[in-house]
């Protein structure tokens, strides 16, 4: 049971709290098998008493098509056999929408807070194709920005259905080690080398003049970590759809980080 637990690398918020009831969230749960995992593992272990919410990205079409019907229809019968909820078309950065209406509408799980969200990373679906075509390929800088900014929505919209304030979150492969606050930056783009000066543009080129030879002009695409010899080249690369879309996710990102470094300012004046 230990491997089948630890198979997936996994993000998550928690608090431990009272009550009678232990109540877990799973979003992003492919083909249900963690949670299902999940469900088995705490009557092994003899925790209280559980109610797992178990969600996928992908609704009942999108699940049949990429996995395998009947293995999804056991996990999930076996579930609910267990006493446990099984929800699709949830999705991690977006809980209040997806998942939270849908519960305040029946009735029964009104006002409901979780005790632990535990965060199925990454979030895609087969028809995501931009999604997950970003997800799989890191830019050569290592700068994922569809990544930061998908955790960064998790932690966001899980933090409000948390059991209480005292929010922690932690890392599956470090369980020793826990933080009060998580904050994400945005890194700065790498500086050109052997550049005199560089000129950033809005859409996320940037030009150096070389110090080695000032008749050699090098444009620099900073978001896509790409280089080009000219303008004509730079004006093709902005036009690409890989560029367009890279460009929209980074202006997002940066939207997304201030809004919320601009919600904690209003709210520590609030405090004072």
């Amino acid at each position: 049971m230990d491997g089948a637990m630890k198979r997936r690398r996994i993000s998550y918020s928690e608090c431990g709290g009272g009550g009678r009831v232990y109540k877990i969230l799973v979003v992003g749960d492919g083909n249900l098998s963690y949670s299902r995992d999940l469900a088995e593992s705490t009557m092994i272990h003899g925790l209280p008493t559980t109610v797992i919410y178990a969600t996928t990205y992908e609704d009942e079409l999108q699940l049949n098509h990429k996995y395998t019907k009947d293995v999804i229809d056991e996990h999930k019968s076996r579930l609910i056999e267990l006493g446990h909820k099984v929800y699709h078309s949830v999705d991690a950065t977006n809980i209040t929408t997806t998942l939270i209406t849908r519960l305040d509408a029946s009735g029964n799980d009104k006002d409901i807070t979780f005790n632990r969200i535990i965060f199925m990373h990454p979030l895609v679906c087969i028809d995501d194709k931009v999604r997950c075509g970003m997800l799989v390929k890191s830019t050569p800088g290592g700068f994922n920005i569809i990544n930061m900014l998908m955790l960064m929505q998790f932690l966001i919209s899980s933090s409000k259905y948390i059991y209480n304030d005292n929010r922690r979150s932690r890392d599956h492969d470090d369980d020793t080690e826990m933080i009060d606050n998580v904050r994400v930056f945005a890194l700065p783009p790498p500086p050109p080398s052997c550049a005199d000066e560089v000129r950033i543009d809005n859409d996320g080129s940037s030009s150096s003049s070389s110090s080695t030879n000032n008749d050699d002009v090098t444009i620099k695409c900073s978001i896509c970590d790409i280089q080009c010899t000219s303008s004509d080249d730079l004006g093709k690369h902005k036009k690409s759809r890989k560029h367009r879309q890279r460009h929209q996710l980074h202006t997002l990102f940066l939207r997304t980080l201030q809004q919320q470094q601009q919600q904690e300012g209003e709210e520590g004046e609030e405090e004072r």
